[in-house]
């Protein structure tokens, strides 16, 4: 189990600073976002968030910010299609829930 623990240790501070890079660029203005293109990122840092300390779901969060309120600002937008917007609200809150969150608690 401290095997596991300061493997896990390790490959968090080995992603610090960079947890923007899991998610892919923005599409083209022309292009509506899909939900299956950031879905592998949220899936990601929920398994990160879920076996996280305090202190290292604190720095998730912080570096994560900003593609969680872009996602949900996105979603509740009203342009675009319903099952879009639901798909992407699931995707923000893979993470969220496992930080005992939900998108419905982010102010848009």
């Amino acid at each position: 189990l401290f095997q596991a623990a300061e493997l896990y240790a390790h490959l968090f501070n080995a992603l610090r600073g960079n947890i923007t890079a899991l998610f892919p660029p923005p599409p083209p203005p022309s292009q509506l976002p899909g939900p299956a293109d950031d879905v592998h990122a949220w899936q990601f840092l929920a398994a990160l968030a879920a076996a996280a300390s305090v202190e290292q779901q604190h720095m998730l969060v912080s570096e994560a910010r900003g593609h969680v309120l872009t996602s949900v600002q996105l979603a509740k937008s009203g342009h675009l299609p319903s099952d879009v917007a639901s798909a992407i609200t699931a995707n923000v809150n893979l993470f969220l829930n496992a930080l005992g969150l939900d998108a419905s608690q982010v102010a848009a």
